[in-house]
């Protein structure tokens, strides 16, 4: 891993604890995995414990019964996602494993994130959507266009209650029996599993060891990922925004984006249970546009488009609901699930972890290269310190006179002027 430069000198990563250092490469590895194929963000509280025995399966509706077997689901997906046994038991007992795999979520979210920024264009490509949507600082620029408001709100006065943007919907057609069949959220999926290529050309063959969808050993998507690309592709066409990072919720806009994930996946997870033809036409519509070209794969037959009104119709009133998760997980405060908790929104990565390239404010903010990320939020430490400062508030550089001018409009500077007016008489 690289290390910024700050200034005139440079700041090293902090060295990795010695009994981490032989799983370095895989817990980055897993950490990247769970970030796309998961949760786009990992709470600190489910590591610190042993396997976890007879609890529900974490992609199972009876997980999202209450706060208790959600959070219990998260640790049996965290420890069901590790696998090995050594890594199960780092995570539950070595502080140093839980800052580690944090840090590589966070660092990945950034990747994925700017990523699709960068992409935007190919992944819109039916839309024409202008250009500044792909440029980083170009919220301003984004607003003004109509195209972009009609994709991501209904109108709403609160955009906060956005929780089923037209971009959702083919050709921005609101139907609850076609929700999440777009052509944008597969791409950013493929994007992220494979390369860039694969939605220049999605008719070439897809290979290459070094891409991850391979390394991870993904053959098919999970309401996880459908979930994640959702939010995605909310948040691609919410550059229109001035939220310039991707966390938990918009530090301006108040989005709860972690929310309305947790919403997504639920709703899949339910319709999967319940064997649902929207359920299955899901999967297997992502399935062939995320996985064309890979070799090896089989589709089997579409399914029919038609639903179960009634079941489907049931799910989309959970997450209509004024808060999905309270309509989730009980209708009070005290019942919603400790990984949405808002102590958990604003400090992406621990402050000993500050010395390593993180998923920060400035960091989701810039889209293209190392250096713009280097210079937000330093540019105090590249200029000259003293120098520029004294001149500002009347150094040496522009005379002590200078200097009492800036106090003289103070109270105690009143009285002076009438002694020099005494002593001109004199004269």
């Amino acid at each position: 891993m690289k290390s910024k430069k700050r200034g005139q000198g440079r700041k090293h990563e902090a060295p990795v604890n010695p009994t981490l250092d032989p799983w370095m490469s895989r817990i980055t590895t897993l950490a990247n995995r769970w970030m796309v194929m998961n949760e786009p963000w990992i709470n600190v509280d489910i590591f610190g414990h042993p396997v976890p025995t007879d609890l529900p399966d974490p992609f199972s509706p009876a997980r999202f019964i209450d706060k208790n077997t959600y959070t219990a689901g998260t640790i049996a997906e965290l420890h069901r996602h590790l696998q090995e046994p050594r890594l199960q038991e780092l995570a539950a007992t070595f502080p140093a494993f839980k800052s580690e795999f944090r840090k590589a979520v966070n660092n990945h979210r950034t990747h994925t994130t700017d990523r699709v920024r960068q992409h935007a264009a190919i992944i819109l490509c039916e839309l024409s959507p202008p250009a500044c949507i792909g440029v980083a600082r170009s919220g301003e620029e984004c607003a003004d266009s109509e195209l972009l408001k009609t994709l991501w709100t209904q109108g709403k006065k609160d955009i906060s209650d956005e929780k089923l943007a037209p971009i959702f919907f083919p050709e921005q057609i609101i139907n609850p029996h076609t929700t999440f069949l777009n052509e944008y959220q597969p791409r950013i999926i493929r994007i992220n599993l494979f390369a860039p290529s694969a939605i220049k050309n999605p008719d070439a063959p897809i290979t290459g060891k070094h891409l991850v969808g391979f390394q991870w050993g993904v053959r098919s998507v999970n309401a996880s990922c459908i979930a994640w690309s959702a939010i995605m592709s909310f948040k691609l066409c919410f550059i229109v925004s001035p939220d310039k990072e991707f966390t938990e919720v918009g530090t301006i806009s108040r989005i709860p984006y972690r929310e309305h994930f947790q919403a997504y996946r639920k709703m899949i997870v339910l319709a999967e249970s319940k064997g649902t033809p929207w359920a299955k036409s899901l999967y297997d519509f992502y399935n062939r546009r995320v996985f064309a070209g890979v070799s090896g794969m089989e589709f089997a037959a579409s399914p029919s488009s038609s639903a179960a009104v009634d079941e489907l119709d049931e799910l989309m009133q959970h997450l209509m609901a004024p808060n999905p998760l309270d309509a989730a997980f009980g209708n009070t405060s005290d019942n919603l699930p400790p990984i949405i908790s808002s102590s958990n929104a604003v400090p992406i990565i621990p402050a000993r972890d500050s010395n390593t390239q993180t998923s920060s404010p400035s960091d989701a903010a810039q889209a293209d290269d190392n250096d713009d990320l280097e210079s937000v939020g330093t540019g105090s430490l590249n200029a000259p310190r003293g120098r520029g400062r004294g001149r500002g508030r009347g150094g040496s550089a522009q005379g002590k006179g200078k200097a009492k001018d800036v106090s003289s409009s103070a109270p105690e500077a009143e009285p002076e002027r009438p002694a020099r007016a005494t002593r001109s008489r004199r004269t």
